[in-house]
Parts: C-alpha cells; structure tokens; sequence
C-alpha cells in the first residue's frame, strides 16, 4: 500500500470512528446529520463536519467521547 492510500484509510477510519460514536448518542441519521452541520459553541462556533475537513478529526472525536461519558452520569 502506497503512502498516500495510508493516509487516505487512516482518515477515512477517523470519519468512521466520529460517526459510530455519534450514532451511539443520535440513532436517528438525520439527527446526526443535523448536528454535524451545525456549527456548535463548545467547539469554537465551528460545525463538527467543518472540523473534520480541516483535520481536526481526533479533537471531535475527544468532544464526542467527553460528552457521551458525561451524558452517562
């Protein structure tokens, strides 16, 4: 495998991991498409989808993670 196919399934990965962990919390997909669209001010006023397209994808996915652990006291 070339290197740009590792970084190209190492990103993908990282989208997978975001979107497993929000339908564990939004099982309705337009839910989580609505949330990932929508920019949110715990994460600076920047939509989730945005972040992953910069390449902030391991910051969302620790928000994510963060949330559904408090959501679960």
């Amino acid at each position: 495998m070339k290197d740009s196919e590792r970084i190209l399934v190492s990103e993908i990965e990282g989208y997978k991991e975001a979107f497993d962990l929000l339908r564990t919390f939004f099982p309705d997909k337009t839910v989580c498409h609505v949330w990932m669209m929508t920019k949110n001010p715990m994460l600076g006023n920047v939509s989730p989808i945005d972040m992953l397209l910069v390449g902030r994808k391991k910051k969302l996915v620790q928000f994510i993670k963060t949330q559904l652990s408090e959501n679960k006291r």
